[in-house]
């Protein structure tokens, strides 16, 4: 063999080992992904299967499996419990509601709202009656219903408001406290503040949900209320209805203001 044919050799022998090398690292390689991938899938169905085993009497029991202890998870199913716990949240609000016609959930979501805002604050707020929000578009509630719907859907086209979460006759007590009749207004935008008269023109610009700051009620059975704004113009008023609204007001405002 030619001398200077040996480096060549050598080279292509060195190609030869390193292709093979590559090779066999890249099976590894393969190999090592294929059981990670098994191992994940095993861990997560060990946990799926002790979850089953937990909730497996969950839907019969009284608090739909609240009080159950979630099984501790492991590295590789950490990153589904949040999801898993998502799930079963809204699966448990579904059970909590099924007993309720659909109809009524938009309902119930509102009371929801009002109980979590006036927990240990009101004593009574309406809770037991149906509420029916738009009290001012109802001709038992009030005579000029008529004039009151067509000047609602003319501020509606102008200020795009989607709906009417609740209004009301109300007593106004100004920063001088001078009272005066005055019907009150809640979209799902803002707060407005009506003349009562004939053409329920809204008096002022809107109290947008955004320049709230808080809401103040009385703890007694009158239905005195407050609420704040940032620019120390407070809106104070009395609802006036042999009914509590004040839930009901309440439950429209933190429901909105929250989302």
């Amino acid at each position: 063999m030619r001398a200077e044919l040996i480096p060549g050799i050598v080279t292509l022998l060195q190609k030869q080992w390193r292709g093979a090398m590559c090779r066999q690292r890249y099976k590894k390689m393969k190999a090592a992904l294929a059981i990670m991938i098994y191992y994940r899938r095993y861990k997560m169905k060990s946990y799926f299967t002790q979850m089953s085993q937990k909730f497996r009497h969950a839907k019969s029991s009284r608090d739909y499996g609240k009080s159950i202890k979630w099984p501790e998870p492991s590295v590789t199913t950490r990153h589904i419990v949040p999801s898993l716990r998502v799930l079963f949240d809204r699966w448990r609000a579904a059970m909590i509601l099924s007993p309720f016609p659909r109809s009524e959930w938009p309902q119930l979501r509102l009371k929801m709202s009002a109980a979590i805002a006036l927990r240990g604050k009101r004593g009574t707020w309406g809770a037991d009656r149906v509420w029916k929000g738009d009290y001012l578009s109802l001709p038992e509630e009030n005579s000029s219903y008529i004039i009151y719907n067509a000047a609602i859907e003319n501020l509606k086209y102008s200020d795009q408001f989607n709906v009417v979460m609740f209004s009301a006759f109300v007593h106004k007590t100004n920063k001088f406290n001078r009272c005066a009749d005055r019907a009150l207004l809640v979209t799902d935008f803002a707060v407005y503040k009506l003349d009562s008269g004939a053409k329920f023109k809204a008096m002022k610009r809107g109290m947008s949900l955004q320049e709230m700051t808080g809401l103040s009620v009385s703890p007694g059975s009158d239905q005195l209320v407050v609420i704040h704004n940032n620019k120390g113009n407070d809106l104070v008023f009395t609802i006036i209805s042999s009914e509590d609204r004040v839930g009901e007001l309440v439950g429209a405002l933190a429901s909105r203001y929250y989302q």
